[in-house]
């Protein structure tokens, strides 16, 4: 069986959104494949290297500072303006996923402080994987 998924997004919110929605049958996990966007901003404050927080709505289960966080990845950069940072994990994590129907998918990309980083214009490609628990 094929199902035909038409994606649209709304780039000023990092927000892909599905028609029809998604939905999963089963118990599902997701993990971060992999992340780049080139760099041309300065996001470092005070010459501190940012560690990079992605945050999705699609999972539970991660923790920062003991509070309940939607983060699905965090990397530290040390990516220069101008060049690319990518970030593809050696070992994915995955995480479960709060949703059996799928409307959308967010993504937030923020410091350490939870401040999002504006990386102006900059297409942003990121992989996301969703495998069924067996």
């Amino acid at each position: 069986m094929s199902i035909t998924v038409t994606i649209s997004g709304n780039k000023s919110e990092l927000t892909s959104y599905f028609q029809p929605p998604l939905t999963l049958f089963g118990q599902y996990e997701c993990g971060l494949l992999s992340f780049s966007v080139l760099n041309s901003v300065q996001h470092f404050r005070n010459n501190i290297q940012p560690v990079l927080r992605i945050e999705c709505d699609l999972v539970h289960g991660s923790y920062s500072n003991g509070l309940p966080t939607h983060v699905i990845h965090e990397f530290m950069s040390s990516t220069a303006p101008g060049n690319w940072c990518i970030e593809s994990p050696q070992n994915v994590i995955y995480l479960p996923v709060n949703k059996t129907l799928i409307p959308s998918i967010s993504i937030k990309i923020v410091d350490q402080f939870g401040h999002s980083i504006d990386f102006g214009k900059q297409q942003i490609e990121l992989r996301l994987h969703l495998k069924k628990i067996k």
